[in-house]
């Protein structure tokens, strides 16, 4: 479905940087962020209720295709940059905006590195509920 405002489903200027910025309020944003990354759908349907919240009704799968032609503009342009130490001759429209603070980036990895402490937590406790169960010594 289209956005409000835009009849034909295109994506305008304000639309995008409504995206990258529910994208940077995410706690997946590292991974949303990260190369090769591929973040849960329940992270993507977080940022669709948010765009939705502010009159933009795209599904979560017409968020992530925007979201990677966006990282693919980025990463383009980071890779000249730093093959040519300078910007292309026109570097994607949002390209600063798209950029995150260091500080906000080391804030998500952290989040991400304790949620994955926590997961591996819980999975070694219900591997030991299981083994209990099954009778096999706990490691």
């Amino acid at each position: 479905m289209a956005a409000q405002g835009d009849r034909r489903g295109l994506w305008t200027r304000k639309a995008t940087k409504a995206l990258i910025r529910e994208v940077k309020r995410s706690p997946h944003c590292a991974d949303m962020i990260a190369f090769g990354k591929r973040p849960r759908m329940q992270a993507w349907e977080a940022v669709q209720a948010r765009m939705d919240q502010k009159g933009y009704s795209w599904e979560a799968h017409q968020l992530i295709s925007r979201w990677k032609y966006l990282k693919s503009k980025f990463y383009k342009e980071q890779q000249h940059q730093e093959e040519h130490g300078t910007p292309s001759a026109k570097p994607p429209a949002y390209y600063g905006f798209w950029q995150v603070d260091p500080a906000s980036l080391q804030k998500h990895l952290q989040a991400a590195v304790q949620n994955n402490i926590q997961m591996k937590q819980h999975l070694d406790e219900i591997s030991r509920c299981v083994n209990e169960i099954l009778g096999k010594p706990s490691d």
